[in-house]
């Protein structure tokens, strides 16, 4: 409605004839707002209502529907701002002349967006669930309230702190400690996140580590007076918990160095060694249960992770950054090094580029600073979609979605805002072509390269393009939006340099990767990734060499000057 009040209300808006020499001649103002404007509505949709964990998979791991949603809304933003003619004699449109009516259908789309998401995440999901459980999980039933005497009474009962001092710790404190514990384990949507197990209270994810306490709670929950006690999810859940921090605490010990067997008769060791175990009667296994015996390993992992672990593990909210902190925050989230080096290659191709402009202060400030805003967004929505993996690798570990030092909605919403400020510069300053480029460059590395990573081996010959388009878009902005083909050339050489590179960087830390379930060459195919890291160095100096001075993109200065180079990284790769 209001896209359609607001193209009337504009001195460029006419009433259209009521005769008509076409029947089928309905194209207008109005009608074009209100489509364009209904188009965002129907992704708008489709992205508010993708819930997530019970219902679905998260967006960002439903690879082909976000593949879905990030075609629509490129094609979108293209028929809105600069569509083709056979387009607007397709859909019969009829566009407004000037470009910034065009951006506001854009930002209405983006308040659009916000507000559904606000409605649906932070009402609907938070406040209005938040107040219908309060009752229900606040109050305290007998039952549970005879479980807090038993485990008071239970003379076994691990304290949460190293103090003697027992009459400190009240009945009043056990029973808040057992049903925090309640609260967090079984009245809430447990998931899979960071490659920890975390707990959804209310939108506010709080890390559970299973301290000696809470495994006593386990336990004398499995005992049959729980309510819960045969819930697959505590089963599941708990278990796999307590079994990691078994793990890790056994790894965290030196193993003892066994006596080697053949010195185990000379020593008289061998009656103290091997020890003979009695026949199990036929019917054993027949007179147990299958759920007595899940009962009773879980009993038994308890027992082995409470002798294990001789300290407490508290539960450790992770800390926001505050407002004086957001700086640092926004720039790691944006991998502000990285951009650095990505601004610097859009530059140097703006400068190589023969058909600059006298005056290129200007354009040369708007084409760095809207590159650097797209590749913020693109960083950005790349720790977004790869955060729940991060946490497994040693190092990405410490970034900022993996701590939790802002929200994931904080995040995309960073991300957005610098993707379309990126775009609106682009397109403004210097020419459509550019900012298509920046457009065409988030796509590829943040819903194509991004989720490829975990699905194929291929996906650094996708990845490339991306390092490849910057020194395009500088070019594309000092030329007015043309390429030729010594642009060509130049995204060439960036492309072929990416893979000796990438090569190198993944060889040292394949292990992390393969930890985090990435696909990468240098895991699945080792000789392959050497061979492609040679074969791309040996076409990085036939270009550096030969096709460059043809295409005049350089001198035949730069191939004596770069041919050492490459025949060093040549030499290199093969190793």
């Amino acid at each position: 409605v209001f896209a359609f009040l607001f193209i009337v209300q504009q001195p460029w808006f006419h009433v259209p004839s009521l005769f008509r020499k076409n029947e089928r001649d309905f194209d207008s103002y109005q009608i074009t707002a209100v489509f364009l404007t209904s188009t965002f509505q129907y992704i708008i949709i489709a992205v508010v209502y993708s819930k997530s964990h019970p219902y679905r998979k998260t967006i960002f791991n439903n690879h082909w529907f976000f593949a879905v949603i990030a075609f629509c809304v490129v094609l979108c933003l293209w028929i809105t701002l600069s569509p083709l003619a056979f387009m607007i004699k397709l859909l019969e449109l009829k566009m407004p002349p000037f470009i910034k009516y065009r951006l506001v259908i854009v930002m209405l789309a983006g308040i659009h967006w916000l507000l559904a998401y606000a409605a649906e995440a932070y009402i609907i999901d938070g406040l209005l669930v938040w107040l219908l459980e309060r009752p229900r999980f606040n109050r305290r039933t007998s039952r549970f309230m005879r479980i807090v005497e038993r485990v008071a009474k239970s003379p076994s009962w691990c304290s949460a702190s190293s103090s003697d001092d027992s009459a400190k710790y009240s009945s009043s404190k056990l029973s808040d400690s057992v049903h925090s514990f309640y609260m967090r384990v079984v009245n809430r949507c447990l998931s899979r996140r960071h490659g920890s197990l975390w707990v959804k209270k209310y939108r506010r994810p709080v890390v559970l580590s299973f301290g000696a306490s809470e495994q006593k709670a386990i336990e004398i929950i499995l005992d049959g007076d729980w309510p819960f006690a045969k819930c697959s999810l505590l089963h599941g859940y708990a278990k796999s918990a307590i079994i990691n921090s078994v793990r890790r605490s056994n790894q965290m010990a030196l193993p003892e160095r066994k006596e080697p067997i053949n010195f185990l008769e000379p020593r008289a060791l061998a009656k103290d060694v091997i020890t003979e175990m009695d026949e199990p009667s036929p019917n054993a296994a027949a007179c147990v249960s299958h759920e007595q015996c899940l009962q009773d390993e879980f009993r038994f992992v308890v027992r082995r992770c409470l002798q294990a672990n001789n300290t407490v593990d508290q539960w450790t909210p992770f800390r926001r950054a505050s407002i004086t902190q957001l700086p640092l925050v926004y720039s790691q989230l944006s991998k502000a090094r990285l951009s650095s080096l990505v601004v610097m290659t859009a530059a140097l191709g703006y400068f190589m580029c023969p058909l600059m402009q006298p005056c290129y202060v200007a354009s040369l400030v708007s084409c760095c600073v809207g590159t650097a805003l797209m590749s913020f967004g693109a960083n950005a929505l790349n720790q977004l979609i790869e955060f729940p993996f991060d946490s497994q690798m040693q190092r990405t570990c410490n970034r900022v979605l993996v701590r939790n030092r802002i929200s994931w909605e904080h995040a995309l919403g960073f991300a957005v805002l610098s993707s379309i400020s990126g775009f609106v510069i682009l397109y403004n300053t210097t020419s459509s072509m550019t900012a298509m480029l920046g457009l065409l460059n988030i796509a590829l590395y943040a819903f194509v390269y991004t989720p490829l990573k975990r699905i194929t081996y291929y996906n650094t010959f996708i990845g490339s393009f991306v390092g490849a388009i910057p020194p395009l878009m500088g070019w594309t902005a000092a030329a007015g939006g043309t390429l030729c083909l010594p642009a060509l050339v130049l995204g060439g050489i960036l492309y072929s340099w990416q893979f000796p590179h990438f090569s190198a960087l993944s060889w040292k830390i394949r292990r992390d990767y393969s930890k985090a379930g990435f696909r990468m060459m240098c895991i699945l195919h080792p000789k392959l990734c050497k061979q492609t890291a040679l074969s791309f160095s040996v076409m990085l100096t036939v270009l550096c060499s030969i096709a460059a001075p043809v295409t005049e993109l350089t001198s035949w200065t730069f191939t004596a000057v770069s041919f050492p180079l490459n025949a060093y990284l040549c030499a290199s790769s093969y190793r």
